[in-house]
């Protein structure tokens, strides 16, 4: 189909995620490093569905709580992470967002609950060989499961200790995202690369398999021990979750930062389509590309960066160009886009939220004031909101302004196999169109004065609200998932009676305010993505990058980061890529120190 020469761009961008819209803001507000780059003004980003953002998504289920948000997708952030700590500070600086505050992980009154094989335990418990209901040997120590992992670890670096202080100048354990990116392809185990063993065999070889469930068990994640490459594997457990990072997250929601960024693009002349479909990408003749949208004219570009997770990009149909055949830059192996393409694996991901009148969790005999709680049910990770920042003594009195409502429960944070027991519980029927119009109530509750008069942040949430009627895998939690919920709720808790969930103000009657969103659904594939053993890890990131020699096509993300799941790898991607490839220098924002990775 020919398409007519005014509509060429300088850059279209195919996916409307953080690392899509960075891009798209970095390429129209940046500066060139030399003066023979030529100018960026036309940049488009297309996104497939009725909303920005990704994989962050948050929820808004009270209208007259702004504060008190579900995020269904990405929660947190850490200050070590600094590119995503820098450009929040930098929205924050100008008055664009709040702080950020604490996301908390431990609670305060150290009252985090573990139910393994229906014992209730607290963080005490969790090194007491007469409470751990496990049969560990020497190996597990009767240590706690974030301990017994960072001990694993150690175990392999002392191994290693001797190449590790040679490429650190006598320094014999990585601290630092950059120090673990030097010491990994020199790292072994047992003669063999450590980038070539999958984690859960590493784990079989140093622990019993009473040790390896109760680590896979009481870490509350699955996809954690899971046979992804162990190399990575070590350095994300190691830099993520047993070194305890100060955890932040944002006031109004963490979707509001591919909000916020949207709205820079806009303001900077670059456009935002959403409900744009990218079906397919042939190169032309004169070496521009040409994007056929579905329901709607192809858009031709001098260049097309792919925002986009493996999944999103297995379902772009393929054409002489975009073939998964076709040999891809570098001359080591893998040799092919599918390689390049399945070098990570998805990770199905689930999030259940519920809404309750009071914070029942505050009551002894639980006295939680915020974190989370781990079991080996399906729900596997509860988190509790809104946290009380300081510890409290035991409540007696039922009129205690800390029970005050309302009060929100992630009940269910779990990935891999236990999300097939929430997915047989999704409601089969179509139901969007009833789901729009309670929405659409909720939209008005929230705000009731003329659409004119919001201002950036409200039309944000208004925007954001009315997608989630259209959002794949996101539903109100049907009364069987909350049943479900609740009474795994109640063996976590000490088998309390717990009170139903709020109702749903804009719901049938009987209806919860409950949420799910489910990961798996396309075009996702997943909560997040892991690099799959056998994977040189350092020359695939790089190259797919830039997959095809010579073409003015890169691929950008955390799928193919070195900080996957996290926003910091999707911004990391998309800044060397921006540097590298369109020549921008770094802002002045941005700390000098920061790391981007391989």
């Amino acid at each position: 189909m020919d398409v007519n020469s005014n509509s060429l761009r300088d850059v279209v961008i195919v996916g409307g995620g953080v690392s899509g819209l960075y891009t798209a803001w970095r390429l129209l507000t940046g500066k060139a490093q030399t003066d023979n780059s030529g100018p960026i003004t036309k940049v488009t980003v297309l996104e497939l569905s009725k909303r920005t953002g990704g994989r962050l998504l948050t929820w808004r289920p009270f209208t007259n709580n702004s504060s008190l948000h579900a995020e269904l997708g990405g929660m947190r952030f850490f200050e070590q992470q600094e590119l995503v700590w820098s450009l929040i500070q930098y929205f924050v600086g100008r008055n664009q967002l709040q702080p950020p505050i604490k996301f908390f992980v431990g609670d305060p009154n150290h009252n985090n609950l573990t139910y393994l094989r229906q014992r209730i335990l607290k963080s005490a418990d969790l090194s007491n060989p007469e409470k751990v209901p496990y049969l560990l040997d020497a190996s597990s120590r009767y240590a706690g499961p974030g301990d017994i992992a960072a001990g694993i670890i150690q175990t392999v670096l002392i191994v290693n200790r001797a190449t590790i202080a040679k490429i650190l100048g006598g320094k014999t354990q990585p601290t630092t995202w950059k120090e673990w990116d030097e010491v990994k392809p020199h790292l072994e185990y047992g003669s063999r690369k450590l980038w070539d063993i999958g984690f859960w065999n590493l784990l079989s070889d140093l622990l019993s398999p009473e040790g390896y469930d109760f680590v896979t068990d009481g870490f509350g994640y699955y996809s954690l021990t899971n046979n992804w490459n162990a190399a990575e594997a070590m350095q994300s457990v190691y830099l993520d979750f047993t070194q305890s990072p100060d955890y932040q997250t944002l006031v109004e929601g963490y979707d509001y930062l591919p909000g916020l960024l949207k709205q820079e693009v806009q303001k900077a002349g670059g456009e935002v389509r959403l409900e744009h479909a990218v079906m397919k990408i042939d190169r032309e003749s004169d070496g521009t590309y040409t994007l056929q949208i579905r329901n709607t004219e192809p858009m031709r570009s001098k260049s097309v960066v792919l925002a986009m997770p493996r999944r999103s990009l297995e379902l772009l149909d393929e054409t002489p160009f975009w073939n998964w055949e076709k040999a891809v830059s570098g001359t080591a192996a893998p040799g092919r886009l599918v390689d390049y393409l399945q070098s990570v694996i998805p990770y199905p991901a689930f999030k259940l939220f519920l809404a309750y009148d009071v914070p029942w969790w505050r009551k002894p005999p639980v006295s939680i004031a915020a974190g989370r709680s781990v079991s080996d049910l399906p729900i596997r990770q509860t988190y509790y909101f809104p946290p009380v920042k300081d510890s409290f003594p035991p409540i007696e009195d039922l009129a205690s302004p800390l029970l005050k409502g309302p009060g929100l429960v992630m009940a269910s944070y779990d990935d891999l196999g236990a999300v097939s027991f929430w997915k047989s519980l999704e409601d089969p029927r179509d139901l969007r169109p009833q789901i729009r119009s309670r929405l659409e109530l909720a939209v008005k509750a929230l705000y009731p004065e003329a659409e004119t008069r919001l201002d950036p942040y409200q039309h944000h949430v208004m925007e954001m609200s009315r997608a989630l009627a259209d959002e794949p895998g996101f539903l109100p939690a049907p009364a069987e998932m909350v049943r479900h919920a609740q009474q795994q709720l109640r063996y976590l808790h000490f088998n309390q009676p717990l009170p139903d969930p709020m109702q749903n103000p804009h719901g049938q009657p009987g209806e919860f305010l409950a949420a799910y969103k489910d990961w798996s659904h396309d075009p996702y594939g997943g909560g997040w993505n892991f690099w799959a053993p056998g994977v040189n890890v350092q020359k695939v990131m790089q190259g797919i990058r830039r997959p095809f020699p010579q073409e003015n096509l890169f691929i950008v993300g955390e799928a193919y980061s070195g900080s996957q799941g996290w926003v910091e790898g999707a911004l990391t991607t998309a800044e060397h890529v921006l540097r590298d490839y369109f020549h921008l220098q770094p802002e002045p924002w941005q700390p000098p120190s920061a790391y981007l990775g391989y």
